[in-house]
C-alpha cells in the first residue's frame, strides 16, 4: 500500500513540475502572476502596464506561443517593464466578459485601474509582440499623466493616438466621445468629431466613418477639418468598395483641396 501512495505521490510531482508556471519567476523566465487584482495594484503602484495572456488548455496557440515566444530572450527581457499576467478564459469568465475575450490567444495591455490600453489578438511571434510591448511602454508615461484629463480636447487627442496604436481603436472612440460632449460648441468639437471618425474607421466601423466624414466634409468651418474629412471619407468608400463614390470624392479633392489630393495619388 505505502508503495502505491509513494508512486501516485512521485506521478502527482512529476505533473505539476510539468505545468507551466503561473506564479513565480521561473529561471530564466517571465515572471507571470495569475491574480488579477494583485497584478492591477502592483501596475497602480509600479507605474508599469498589466501584459495579460489570455490563454485556456484546450488553445494549441496559446501553447505555441508559451514554448516559443514566451521564452525568447528578447521578449523575457522586454517584460520587466510590465506586470506580467496569465488569464485563464475558462476560469475567469466575468474578467472575459467585461474585456470582450472573443478569442484565443488574445494579448490585453491595462493599466492599474484595469482600463484597456491595447490588444493583440492571434498567435504573436517574437518580433510582431516586441513591437507592440515598445509601443504601449514607450506612451505609457504619457498616459499616465494625460488621463485624468481626457475630457479636454487636446488631451483627449493624444490618448486616443496611443490608444489606436495600441490596438485598441474602439477605446479611442469612446474617450473621444466623451472629450466631444465636454467640449460641444468649441472651437475644438470639429477637430475631435474628425478624430472620432478617424478612429471609426481604423476600428472597422467604416459605415459609422462614412457618416462623420461626409458630415464634416459638408458642413465644418474649418478649412483643414474639410480637407481631411474628404481625405478619410475616399478611404472610406475604397473600404467599402464603393468605387464610384470614391472617385466622385477624389475629384472634390482634387478641386478643392489639390495638394491633398496629390498627395494620395503619389502615394497610391
Amino acid at each position: 500500500m505505502r508503495s502505491r501512495r509513494f508512486e501516485a505521490v512521485l506521478i502527482l510531482t512529476a505533473l505539476l513540475l510539468a505545468l507551466p508556471a503561473l506564479a513565480g519567476e521561473t529561471e530564466g523566465g517571465i515572471p507571470w502572476t495569475a491574480k488579477i487584482k494583485g497584478a492591477l495594484a502592483e501596475s497602480a503602484s509600479s507605474g508599469k502596464p498589466v501584459f495579460i495572456d489570455v490563454w485556456a488548455n484546450w488553445c494549441v496557440p496559446c501553447k505555441h506561443m508559451d514554448d516559443t515566444t514566451y521564452v525568447d530572450p528578447a521578449v523575457v527581457a522586454a517584460m520587466k517593464e510590465f506586470v506580467p499576467l496569465k488569464v485563464d478564459q475558462d476560469s475567469s469568465e466575468i474578467f472575459c466578459e467585461n474585456h470582450n475575450v472573443d478569442g484565443l490567444p488574445l494579448v490585453l495591455y491595462l493599466d492599474g485601474e484595469g482600463r484597456e490600453i491595447g490588444r493583440r489578438m492571434g498567435l504573436q511571434e517574437s518580433d510582431s509582440l516586441l513591437e507592440s510591448m515598445q509601443i504601449v511602454k514607450e506612451g505609457y508615461p504619457s498616459y499616465l499623466e494625460a488621463i485624468d484629463r481626457a475630457k479636454e480636447p487636446e488631451a483627449a487627442q493624444a490618448l486616443a493616438s496611443y490608444l489606436v496604436s495600441a490596438g485598441n481603436p474602439s477605446g479611442a472612440v469612446d474617450l473621444l466621445r466623451r472629450a466631444l460632449k465636454a467640449a460641444k460648441g468649441s472651437e475644438q468639437a470639429e477637430t475631435l468629431a474628425l478624430r472620432i471618425a478617424q478612429a471609426q474607421l481604423e476600428d472597422g466601423e467604416i459605415k459609422s466613418a462614412c457618416v462623420g466624414f461626409k458630415k464634416l466634409a459638408d458642413g465644418a468651418k474649418g478649412q483643414e477639418v474639410r480637407g481631411e474629412a474628404l481625405v478619410g471619407l475616399e478611404q472610406a468608400h475604397r473600404e467599402r468598395g464603393r468605387t464610384e463614390e470614391a472617385e466622385q470624392t477624389m475629384e472634390r479633392l482634387r478641386n478643392e483641396f489639390p495638394e491633398l489630393a496629390a498627395e494620395i495619388e503619389s502615394d497610391g
